[in-house]
């Protein structure tokens, strides 16, 4: 599995979804609770082994498949 189709599994799983769409806003959706949250920040890190740093976690980088995608992509490229 590449890095989309790995997050897009947890988020599904967590979420006890069927299937949402790549770029859906899973926060405004009101899929995402700041306990669930914090669980995203700490399944990339484990998953992918990066470190997100604080700069890192704003609301932009974790409201779509797509762009927790490109956030671990880009965290993967630096090390």
């Amino acid at each position: 599995m590449n890095t989309k189709e790995i997050i897009k599994s947890y988020v599904l799983e967590k979420l006890e979804k069927d299937n949402i769409k790549n770029d859906d806003d899973i926060f405004e959706l009101g899929f995402v609770s700041s306990m669930f949250a914090m669980e995203l920040v700490m399944f990339l890190e484990q998953t992918f082994n990066i470190n997100i740093e604080s700069d890192d976690l704003t609301l932009d980088n974790f409201k779509s498949i797509d762009n927790m995608t490109k956030l671990a992509e880009k965290k993967v490229s630096i090390i």
